[in-house]
């Protein structure tokens, strides 16, 4: 169990360390058994994938109460479209996608959301034609960002 626990501390700072210090493209999803296949083809097509257990003891484990997935703050939105049209296919049960402000998430992008986090953020759910303005091709990083900014009512920093 100590072991396991150094290992997990280890791979945190490991991944910390690489967000913080690079460009690589970074994308973390949850280890639910139901994200594996969505693991393996963003991992097949070269992306740089952080598998990590929720520390939050409120976390549900339903695939569809978690923020599922996270993209890098600082990725291109060319990228981050990839990503979402490579994931989201594997993850039919996606209903939301937003920017977490919050300087402590580090200002990722969410597919999914954290139960608490859709009244708190008043998410609202994307249809079939929400996703496919958000996956459009040949956005800038500023119209992509402020897309999927606009799918959460009110843009909120901090704590509850």
């Amino acid at each position: 169990m100590r072991k396991a626990f150094l290992i997990f501390a280890v791979s945190a700072v490991l991944a910390t360390s690489i967000i913080a210090a690079s460009s690589d493209p970074f994308v973390r999803v949850n280890d639910l058994p139901e994200m594996k296949p969505a693991v393996n083809a963003l991992r097949d097509d070269g992306v740089l994938v952080d598998v990590a257990a929720s520390s939050d003891p409120k976390s549900s484990k339903a695939k569809s109460d978690y923020a599922v997935v996270c993209i890098g703050a600082r990725v291109p939105a060319s990228f981050a479209i990839q990503v979402l049209k490579r994931a989201l296919p594997l993850m039919p049960w996606i209903k939301y996608a937003f920017i977490q402000d919050d300087p402590k998430y580090a200002d990722m992008i969410h597919l999914s959301g954290h139960v608490d986090w859709v009244p708190y953020k008043k998410l609202q759910p994307l249809t079939k034609q929400d996703f496919e303005k958000v996956m459009r091709s040949g956005q800038t990083d500023k119209e992509f960002r402020a897309l999927v900014r606009s799918f959460a009512g009110v843009e909120t920093s901090g704590g509850k």
